[in-house]
């Protein structure tokens, strides 16, 4: 995983929509399932990160580490990763026109945080 000031650029979205986006994604699971999420401030460490995949493929995936110390049925998720596909062109605004229209980025981000239980810093 690599920054994603790549593909906010080639897409040409302001990073302040982009993080409200992705906010308002977390907001609405936040209803649904037992997070919360916040904004990371400098020096705190990230639950949740978001990026752009060193080798593009699809549209975009998550990955999850467990704490090792975690033993249970359930386990406590140490890391998330939700990685974007710089190749695609992304966009706000899902319109159901994926095919040269871009992929949202609220979309995405709310699918892959379905998969993404616990709290989040952004």
């Amino acid at each position: 995983m690599t920054s994603i000031d790549h593909l906010i650029s080639e897409s040409e979205l302001a990073p302040a929509t982009m993080h409200e986006e992705i906010a308002a994604a977390f907001h609405m699971w936040e209803g649904a399932q037992s997070i919360s999420a916040s904004a990371r401030h400098p020096g705190e460490r990230a639950n949740i990160l978001i990026g752009a995949q060193t080798e593009p493929q699809g549209s975009a995936f998550a990955d999850i580490s467990y704490h090792s110390s975690s033993t249970g049925r359930v386990k406590a998720i140490s890391l998330a990763r939700i990685c974007l596909n710089p190749a695609k062109r992304w966009k706000i605004g899902f319109d159901g026109n994926n095919v040269g229209g871009g992929w949202d980025y609220w979309q995405a981000g709310r699918t892959e945080l379905d998969l993404q239980p616990g709290s989040a810093i952004l």
